[in-house]
């Protein structure tokens, strides 16, 4: 068995909104995404609400251990160049690898793990927040 997350958005009358999570259980992705339909039609039934859309994730547990010192207020913020003229966005790292830390509180995008992160988003593969490509990664710098 395999552990999903399934996420409602919910829609009043008066244009305010609300989420409710669930924990499912079940055997695999195609079989959630059949039962993920049933429960949705299910709590249709039962609620006065607008349904805005459901989300289903996989819930995958990984091993390992933080690095020793690992701060999550050491991030770096890093600028995107957006697939639109002008328009970029931030993409924030949280706990930056020390080997990336360039002086004056730059990124170093020639280092090896960087330029492989770099290259999902360059790729199209993930997009910026807001569901838009990101052409390139320009620059990093550290968080204060």
């Amino acid at each position: 068995m395999a552990l999903f997350h399934v996420g409602f958005t919910l829609k009043d009358a008066y244009n305010r909104s609300t989420r409710r999570s669930f924990l499912m259980d079940d055997l695999n992705l195609a079989a959630a995404e059949i039962n993920v339909g049933l429960w949705v039609t299910a709590y249709q039934a039962i609620t006065e609400l607008q349904l805005v859309e459901s989300r289903l994730t996989e819930v995958v547990t990984y091993a390992g251990a933080p690095q020793a010192g690992s701060n999550i207020d050491e991030g770096a913020t890093f600028r995107a160049a957006l697939d639109t003229p002008n328009k970029y966005a931030s993409v924030s790292v949280p706990g930056i690898i020390a080997a990336a830390r360039g002086p004056l509180g730059v990124i170093d995008m020639t280092d090896t793990d960087i330029a492989a992160w770099v290259a999902f988003y360059e790729s199209g593969l993930i997009t910026a927040s807001d569901g838009e490509t990101v052409t390139t990664i320009e620059s990093g710098v550290l968080d204060k």
